[in-house]
């Protein structure tokens, strides 16, 4: 990864922040996409491991340790040499793909974060497979009956805890969950969509027969993005969280999240 030292950057900095599955990163790149030296952040973390194949983290930790490693990073911005104050024009974000929750009416998570690699589904992924042609599946989605994706954890789920899975109001990943408690709105990019097993690729659309098969409708997930769409315009339940770091670290009018 090419780098510069703040002196030698050029203004404005963009925001990277990485989601992975056992650390949340966040690297200030600037315009000509040198990243910053010295600021950068990052939080390692661990999912829970169940006994029987679970691999899950509560979204409400998983947001606060993003949020945390931002507030890291903009600290270490604020604390340039020479009381230059960076202007970040916006931000991008990425996360791991295939992992999913659920949330209530109100957008608050009423499941964990069900991970890629939870396997309790396997059983589900199977049956699928069993009742529909795996091809057809294939031609619709991409992807074949497996645990990593949607199909087989909302099933498993209905069928261990159906109680619990008819209170899900919609299913989102992380990325999705981050932006509604940022600005209070869901939306799901295509690169999100082609990687859950529902999302029809050729077509660019949630693919309507593959949720007819799971027992879900279009309301049961989110939006797409558009194309460069982006997010602005941080939610008030949020404000707070950020507010330091932002005050002291942001450029007026700069909070923009990219959602593809």
């Amino acid at each position: 990864m090419a780098t510069r030292t703040a002196g030698d950057s050029r203004l404005p900095y963009v925001l990277a922040l990485d989601v992975g599955t056992s650390s949340v990163r966040a690297v200030c790149y600037d315009a000509d996409g040198y990243a910053i030296e010295g600021i950068d952040a990052r939080t390692q973390y661990q999912m829970d491991l169940k006994p029987d194949g679970g691999v899950e983290i509560d979204a409400e930790r998983l947001v606060e340790i993003i949020c945390t490693t931002i507030d890291q990073c903009l600290i270490r911005a604020r604390a340039l040499p020479g009381g230059r104050r960076p202007a970040i024009c916006g931000v991008g974000y990425s996360n791991f793909w295939h992992a999913m929750l659920g949330v209530d009416q109100m957008g608050q998570a009423i499941t964990p974060l069900y991970s890629w690699n939870d396997t309790r589904s396997s059983e589900d992924a199977t049956s699928l497979a069993a009742r529909i042609d795996p091809q057809w599946i294939h031609r619709r989605t991409g992807v074949i009956p497996h645990a990593s994706y949607y199909p087989a954890k909302i099933l498993w789920l209905r069928r261990t805890n159906p109680s619990l899975a008819s209170k899900v109001h919609r299913w989102v990943s992380i990325g999705e969950y981050l932006y509604s408690r940022i600005f209070g709105q869901f939306v799901c990019s295509v690169s999100m969509a082609s990687g859950t097993g529902l999302f029809n690729p050729s077509e660019i659309r949630w693919d309507e027969e593959m949720l007819e098969v799971v027992g879900l409708g279009l309301d049961q997930l989110s939006p797409l993005g558009e194309d460069n769409q982006g997010l602005t315009r941080m939610h008030r339940s949020l404000r707070q969280t950020l507010a330091r770091a932002v005050r002291n670290s942001l450029a007026p009018g700069s909070r923009r999240w990219s959602v593809q």
